[in-house]
């Protein structure tokens, strides 16, 4: 089961201690929450002290998303008592290198997976070859690019990534329909059902990290 994903609006959710319980009007339904990982709630529901204290003891993430919100409210279970890795972690903060490194890896790694799908989709989407390969070339220049193979600051980086995200997203969204009105990357709210997935990916993608290092 892992994650619950509540849409609806004015649920009212509660709990036994073992299970959480989920009202609606006439309709119920109660789980155990040592099944459960994460509770995403989009919306408004009605929650108590007793489920936050409940989910905290299940260790279970709860995921408060607001369509204007810039960023999710998580409530976080119980944090990790991995005692060296947590002196790793104040030890990577003293160190200037470590998070421009760290920074480095990371949009190398994107800007590679997003080289690798690119190349995937245009096997099977010849009508848009001519698009894909632009992008794929584009990606594959700027994983040259002095500013990120040899950054200065972080701000480099970021321009490095913004550029991949708007060539990319220039392909992807030739990908899809018409009728999806899918036309650029936006959110805050997601105007349109493919970037309402991709914000909700991206929050949960999110929360795993966040909760990783927590």
């Amino acid at each position: 089961m892992k994650t619950i994903y509540i849409d609806k609006q004015h649920i009212n959710l509660d709990t036994d201690g073992k299970r959480i319980k989920l009202k609606a009007d006439k309709t119920y339904q109660a789980l155990p929450l040592q099944l459960i990982e994460r509770i995403i709630i989009y919306g408004h529901c009605n929650l108590n002290a007793k489920l936050l204290y409940a989910c905290q003891k299940h260790n279970v993430s709860i995921v408060f998303i607001n369509k204007r919100s810039v960023e999710p409210v998580i409530i976080f279970g119980s944090p990790h008592k991995d005692a060296k890795g947590r002196i790793s972690q104040y030890r990577w903060l003293e160190k200037k290198d470590i998070p421009l490194n760290l920074a480095t890896h990371q949009i190398t790694n994107k800007i590679t997976k997003q080289l690798k799908l690119i190349k995937k989709i245009t096997s099977t989407r010849t009508d848009k070859d001519k698009i894909l390969q632009q992008t794929y070339d584009k990606l594959k220049f700027l994983l040259t690019n002095k500013s990120l193979t040899e950054p200065i600051n972080t701000n480099q980086l970021l321009g490095i990534e913004g550029c991949a995200s708007k060539f990319f997203f220039q392909a992807y969204t030739q990908l899809f329909a018409p009728s999806l009105n899918f036309t650029k990357r936006a959110k805050h709210p997601a105007p349109d059902p493919v970037n309402s997935v991709l914000s909700l990916t991206y929050t949960i993608l999110y929360s795993q990290a966040v909760k990783a290092i927590y």
